[in-house]
């Protein structure tokens, strides 16, 4: 399988690695001042995986603003999700006249949407989801502090799985499996409640999820967040694995996601960390502008969007006075 990975973040690297690992060629596409240790050095990657290092003549490394062409059987993006519409109008140039099968994996809801409204009218569009912590800690090196399950994948538009046939059927296993979802968006929104109730808190308190998790405090903020998103998305998209937000947070986030994920920090933390913009408006805010549309109010995701927006231009100021 030849694989293209679009984007060198932390999420870009371990996929990369992992279907390199796998048996895969692969091509990873980046930009700026990790180019050129990408290509000298590999990519190295640690924790709760096992130490995995990739050399570089196993992986190829592409500057997306010098790239004649990009043949691929699958194109992988792995940016942050509101670079996801401009980074593939970006590419569009570079592409085969028929564009191969698109995988997005990234955090929270609308990135399918836009990928649609971008790419050639049947190109198939899969999306996934990653339970892993994942931290980049250089350029080269990305820490795995968490493995919660297999990156789930799947169509939301009815495209055949059998397209996917290389991608689970690779000569060797990685150290990131993929499995095929047949109902990847009930996961998806079960995802997007996760990440809502555990990214911005645990960027706003720069906290462990565990610590979130163990808090009653916090935990009364989640079952608040989850229980707007859950009343939002059983009016908006027909979601109903969950009652309220207690029965979420209560009875599934906590006794199923502790022990695995309790000592990862949220990307979301990490952006605000290193001055990034955050995916705030993809997570909470997208359960918000759902709950404009449909009349439904949602006070407890309108003050955690606010106040990660504070946090980010807070976090911009400080990164530009340095």
């Amino acid at each position: 399988m030849k694989a293209a990975i679009l984007g060198a973040g932390s999420v870009g690297l371990g996929i990369a690695a992992t279907l390199a690992e796998a048996g895969a060629k692969v091509t990873l596409v980046t930009r700026g001042a990790s180019l050129q240790r990408l290509q000298s050095e590999g990519i190295r990657i640690t924790g709760v995986v096992g130490e995995h290092v990739i050399v570089p003549r196993d992986i190829a490394v592409e500057d997306v603003n010098n790239l004649p062409a990009l043949a691929c059987d699958l194109l992988i993006v792995t940016t942050k999700t509101y670079e996801v519409a401009p980074a593939l109008q970006a590419l569009m140039p570079v592409l085969a006249a028929k564009p191969p099968a698109l995988l997005l994996l990234q955090n929270g809801w609308g990135t399918a949407d836009e990928a649609k409204n971008i790419m050639p009218v049947g190109t198939p569009i899969f999306s996934g989801i990653l339970m892993v912590g994942l931290e980049r800690k250089s350029p080269v090196h990305m820490h795995i502090h968490a493995y919660g399950d297999a990156t789930h994948v799947g169509s939301m538009f009815g495209d055949d799985k059998k397209i996917l046939g290389p991608l689970f059927n690779l000569p060797r296993p990685g150290f990131i499996p993929f499995e095929y979802e047949a109902q990847i968006e009930l996961i998806i929104l079960t995802k997007l409640i996760y990440n809502m109730c555990l990214n911005p808190l645990g960027a706003l308190r720069s906290c462990t999820y565990g610590d979130l998790m163990r808090n009653e405090e916090t935990l009364g903020i989640m079952c608040r967040i989850a229980g707007e998103a859950i009343k939002v998305l059983k009016a908006v998209r027909g979601f109903s694995r969950f009652t309220d937000g207690e029965a979420y947070v209560r009875g599934e986030l906590v006794p199923k996601w502790l022990a695995k994920v309790g000592q990862h920090r949220s990307s979301m933390l990490q952006d605000l960390e290193s001055g990034r913009k955050t995916e705030i408006a993809y997570l909470n805010g997208a359960i918000c502008a759902m709950g404009r549309q449909s009349g439904i109010e949602t006070p407890n995701n309108n003050a955690i969007v606010r106040q990660i927006e504070a946090a980010e231009a807070s976090a911009k100021n400080r990164k530009a006075i340095a």
